[in-house]
């Protein structure tokens, strides 16, 4: 192959007119080709755009695609969801303070890029005041990273009662971790009437500050605008000059549009803050002081 590049090289080094001519002659039947290829194109492009045409005016055939479409979505996402479980098993398996570990993750539930996030978090910033909404797997972990560092207290909201005497059957809380079961309630907020709420929050966290904050509740809200817009009662005041906030469910759009607004009154209020996102079964997002930005990339 080096060789015949050298001599085609020593060939267009050749001045002579012929040579010139018998090269333009083949750059020319090179172009012609390439200009028919490109107009074969063209025509393949118009009859793809035909068929999509036609695709799109036929129900049967979307559904198809879309059911298509779901499934593969819904593979690539137990995928991801099977390695976060193989990262989070292999990260605290020599851990020093969490000895129970049968998580029952998804569903409902958190997943494990949660709990892989959660247990990064707590092992490396060392948080003492934590504030979690939604009681469950979390609670777990938080509960036992309570039960072995000192100075750490942990407030827990629940909206059942009956789901607070069943968890405490099944697992033994810190006496670190106090349980608020605080009902729901449905008010008018923004162009949304019936956005679900703890009633009384506000009254009972005001004035506290907290430096990691779990949020995987309410729940159950039959709400399609907005979820868990509880922390906008109490932020910014709530956060501590070094503060973490995970978000579960960010994938669903009524979350979403919560934690947006969240990061508005972040901004407002002159709050710097680092954003990560990290996908699996379901997304979770992170917001936290630029002091531990190394957070956003676990």
């Amino acid at each position: 192959m080096l060789q015949k590049i050298k001599n085609i090289m020593k060939r267009l080094a050749d001045p002579s007119p012929d040579l010139l001519n018998k090269h333009m002659e083949s750059f020319g039947g090179q172009l012609s080709a390439l200009k028919q290829k490109i107009e074969t194109t063209n025509e393949q492009i118009k009859h793809l755009e035909l068929e999509i045409a036609s695709i799109k005016n036929s129900t049967p055939e979307i559904t198809g695609i879309k059911n298509n479409t779901l499934e593969i979505a819904t593979i690539k996402n137990t995928v991801k969801e099977t390695l976060w479980a193989q990262i989070f098993n292999s990260t605290i398996a020599q851990s020093s303070w969490l000895e129970k570990t049968d998580f029952s993750p998804g569903r409902w539930a958190v997943g494990y890029n949660y709990l892989y996030v959660m247990y990064r978090l707590l092992n490396g910033t060392k948080p003492h005041s934590i504030l979690e909404l939604g009681l469950g797997q979390s609670t777990k972990m938080i509960s036992q990273y309570a039960d072995h560092t000192d100075g750490v207290t942990h407030h827990v909201v629940e909206q059942d009662q009956e789901w607070i005497g069943f968890f405490n059957q099944e697992f033994r809380l810190s006496r670190k971790t106090q349980v608020v079961c605080l009902p729901t309630r449905e008010i008018s907020f923004l162009e949304d009437d019936r956005t679900l709420v703890y009633d009384g929050f506000q009254k009972k966290f005001e004035g506290l500050k907290f430096d990691f904050i779990s949020i995987d509740g309410p729940g159950h809200s039959r709400s399609t605008l907005y979820r868990r817009v509880d922390l906008l009662e109490i932020i910014p005041d709530c956060l501590g000059e070094r503060f973490v906030m995970l978000f579960d469910d960010t994938n669903q759009a009524t979350c979403k549009k919560s934690l947006q607004l969240i990061e508005e009154k972040l901004h407002e209020s002159g709050i710097p803050f680092c954003k990560g996102v990290y996908a699996g079964e379901k997304e979770i997002i992170l917001l936290c002081d630029p002091s531990q930005q190394f957070l956003c990339s676990l």
